[in-house]
């Protein structure tokens, strides 16, 4: 009976000390995982590209929002970064039909600087599908083949 407890007691240690070590490595993985992710997100891998293309995020009484004018923001530094030569912000019209959010953004980044030769507006797409359907048919439009979205 002696030996009946000293091994149910081995055994018992067994599997925690297992299952100890499953719990370790689990955090491990996600942690080396997350540590990956995190280093990924930081890198801006950005290439010249034909035409740099802003995806709308909404507008406010013809003022982007904060998420899309932090987007515009992003697109004028490339630009001046010479990363490309056109930009094109994209989005439709919400409630105000005089405000579309490409109107908005190419206005935002006229008085940002760019000149109005190198920004185009795509002011119909009614969510980011149909915009990037448009974009595809302007940039084949101009003969381009690339472009950097942002």
């Amino acid at each position: 009976m002696n030996d009946y407890v000293v091994k149910r007691h081995w055994h018992s240690h067994w599997v925690v000390r297992l299952l100890l070590l499953i719990v370790v490595l689990v955090v491990l993985f996600v942690a080396v995982v997350s540590l990956r992710i995190v280093h990924q997100a930081d890198l801006e891998e950005v290439h010249p590209a034909d035409a740099i293309v802003v995806f709308g995020a909404a507008e406010y009484y013809g003022r982007p929002s904060p998420v899309y004018r932090a987007r515009l923001d992003h697109a004028f530094d490339l630009f001046q970064k010479h990363v490309a030569t056109l930009i094109i912000t994209t989005g439709g019209a919400g409630e105000d039909p005089r405000f579309s959010e490409g109107g908005v953004g190419h206005d935002y980044l006229m008085r940002r600087g760019i000149p109005e030769q190198n920004l185009i507006a795509e002011t119909q797409g009614a969510d980011t599908a149909q915009s990037a359907q448009r974009v595809a048919v302007i940039l084949r439009t101009n003969g381009m083949h690339s472009c950097l979205a942002v």
